[in-house]
C-alpha cells in the first residue's frame, strides 16, 4: 500500500536557511525519483549488449569490432553510473553560494509559496523606494508551486516538494511551527 504523502497548512514563516546536508539529501532523493531510473535501465540495456559481445567474442576471437563495441559498452555503463553523480558534485557545489541566503514560504492548501528575503541594498535611497527601479533592486517575485501538480516526500527534517523534473524546493520541518497544522495531500505518491 503506498502512503500518501502530505504538506502541512501554515501561514508566513520567519525567515530561515537551508542546510546544505538538507539539499544533498534532497537532490539525491530527486535524483532517484527522476534520473537513476532512466539510467538504471540504459545501464542494463549496455550490460546485455556487453554480454552478448563478450559471448560472440567467445565465439569468434579474430573479430576486432566487438572488442571495439565491448570497450564502447563499458564506456557508456561508466558515464551512465558516473554523470549523477558529477551532477550532484556541481549542484551542491552551486549551492554552496546559497548559503546565506534567507527564505520565507507559506502553504496555503493548494499552492506552496516561496520567497527569497532580500537585504535592502545601502545604496538605495530611501527618498528613491516609490520608484520602480529601486523596488526591482531589493525585491526577489516569489515562487509559486501548486501542489496538485508537485511531487512531495517528506524527509525526517524537511519536506521535499518537486515541480516536475525541473525544479525541487526544500522546507525544512523547524520552520513550520509548533502547532498542529492542517495537513495538504498531493495526488502523486511515493514510488
Amino acid at each position: 500500500m503506498k502512503q500518501q504523502v502530505t504538506l502541512p497548512q501554515y501561514d508566513w514563516t520567519e525567515p530561515y536557511g537551508i542546510d546544505i546536508a538538507y539539499y544533498r539529501e534532497g537532490f539525491r532523493e530527486f535524483q532517484k525519483k527522476y534520473t537513476l531510473p532512466r539510467s538504471y535501465i540504459l545501464m542494463a540495456f549496455f550490460a546485455l549488449l556487453l554480454i552478448s559481445f563478450v559471448y560472440s567474442a567467445v565465439q569468434t576471437p579474430d573479430n576486432r569490432m566487438q572488442y571495439f563495441l565491448m570497450m564502447v559498452c563499458l564506456a557508456g555503463i561508466f558515464i551512465l553510473w558516473y554523470n549523477p553523480r558529477k551532477m550532484r558534485r556541481r549542484v551542491l557545489d552551486a549551492l554552496h553560494e546559497l548559503e546565506g541566503d534567507r527564505y520565507i514560504s507559506m502553504c496555503d492548501g493548494n499552492v506552496l509559496r516561496i520567497q527569497t528575503v532580500t537585504q535592502p541594498d545601502a545604496d538605495v535611497d530611501l527618498d528613491e523606494a516609490d520608484s520602480a527601479e529601486a523596488g526591482d533592486a531589493r525585491h526577489i517575485p516569489e515562487t509559486r508551486i501548486l501542489l496538485d501538480q508537485a511531487w512531495m516526500k517528506e524527509m525526517p527534517e524537511f519536506y521535499l516538494v518537486c515541480e516536475g523534473k525541473r525544479m525541487f524546493y526544500i522546507v525544512p520541518k523547524r520552520v513550520l511551527g509548533g502547532e498542529s497544522p492542517q495537513t495538504v495531500h498531493s495526488d502523486f505518491t511515493n514510488a
